[in-house]
């Protein structure tokens, strides 16, 4: 039997897919290591996916990243660095538990480090105390989820791009100013998209309450 809660999970289901298709057309900023791959709007809709769908979305999301890849699209280990990370995004903003919020960073960092080129290049790994910190200090408002989420998903990814993507010590550490600047504009986009789509749903519903109060009287 066909439920309310099914239709709204299959309604969520799809919905992400066309979310994170749409979002993949705005494109933020070029990804030093890379060739032609750019940060794109996606990385601003990662958290908002964990936040209205939940684990349907984080599902969604694997089930697309595997048919991508099974319909001919070339893979790659680094390729896992615009997988893996967008699923800890949403994993952050969908379940409040202690190996993602705290754990995951604290890896993050020991695994960062731990390369040889990571070792040359510590003090890029110091962004992935902002969720430790935040997490530490019981931080719940929306707005620290949020930039909690995006380096998370920045903790992982960086380190999934070091140990598969040759890149100097130097390259890292200039790119100190650029993820500042980048997860602040995620975290802050995805809190005004967060705080639209709210305000419209709110005006929606109290139309329909309007109109279903006038058509009672």
């Amino acid at each position: 039997m066909v439920t309310n809660n099914s239709i709204k999970r299959l309604v969520g289901f799809f919905a992400t897919f066309g979310v994170l298709f749409v979002a993949s057309f705005c494109k933020v900023s070029f990804i030093v290591g890379s060739h032609n791959i750019f940060f794109s709007g996606v990385n601003a809709v990662y958290p908002l996916l964990g936040l209205w769908g939940g684990s349907v979305s984080v599902v969604a999301m694997i089930v697309r990243f595997v048919a991508r890849y099974a319909i001919g699209a070339s893979f790659s280990l680094a390729s896992l660095a615009f997988i893996i990370p967008g699923i800890f995004v949403s994993l952050y903003m969908t379940y409040n538990h202690w190996a993602i919020r705290l754990l995951v960073p604290v890896v993050s960092m020991i695994l960062f480090i731990a390369h040889p080129v990571g070792f040359y290049a510590a003090p890029y790994a110091l962004f992935w105390l902002v969720p430790i910190g935040i997490y530490l200090f019981g931080l719940q408002s929306l707005s620290a989820r949020l930039l909690a989420s995006t380096f998370v998903g920045h903790a992982v990814g960086s380190v999934i791009w070091l140990y598969t993507v040759p890149m100097a010590a130097s390259a890292w550490l200039a790119l100190i100013p650029v993820v500042c600047a980048e997860r602040v504009i995620f975290a802050a986009t995805a809190f005004v998209l967060h705080a639209v789509v709210m305000s419209v749903i709110s005006v929606v519903k109290k139309r329909v309450a309007y109109k279903e109060h006038a058509l009672v009287n």
